[in-house]
């Protein structure tokens, strides 16, 4: 560019600088309201009519790809779904991480006494007959 055209083009610019999403944005709100605006004044309740659609069968495929490829992405976002199995895993293995930890931060602390029994047992008398939580606790 010449140094002429630079200048015209600054010009330009200082004159019309790019405007932000922000102010895109009320310009656009603007022009609607005043449209609405100018309708309600002219009394005019008419609807605004759209372009008709065009339903022909290579339209209808590729809608139909198109919902088909939405749904395959929603569901990779969603992720795999767990197994009970899988789940049960997982379940087992952070107790067991917790377990562990227990017991090195007990060793560290070079406390071998036996564990207190928990202060309420209220939520695990049923489940003693059950699962045998009162031996798990004996076992901590």
């Amino acid at each position: 560019m010449t140094p002429l055209a630079k200048q015209i083009e600054a010009n330009r610019r200082a004159k019309n600088p790019p405007k932000t999403e922000e102010q895109k944005r009320v310009a656009a709100l603007d022009k609607r309201i005043a449209e609405l605006s100018a309708k309600i004044a002219a009394g005019d309740t008419s609807t605004k009519i759209g372009r008709p659609t065009v339903d022909t069968q290579a339209v209808a495929e590729r809608r139909a790809k198109l919902e088909e490829l939405a749904k395959q992405l929603a569901d990779m976002r969603k992720g795999p779904t767990k197994t009970a199995e899988e789940i049960a895993l997982q379940a087992y293995k952070t107790r067991a991480l917790t377990r562990l930890a227990d017991l090195r931060d007990r060793v560290a602390r070079k406390d071998f006494a036996p564990r207190a029994p928990p202060a309420s047992r209220e939520g695990c008398r049923g489940l003693e007959a059950r699962d045998g939580c009162g031996a798990r606790e004996a076992e901590l």
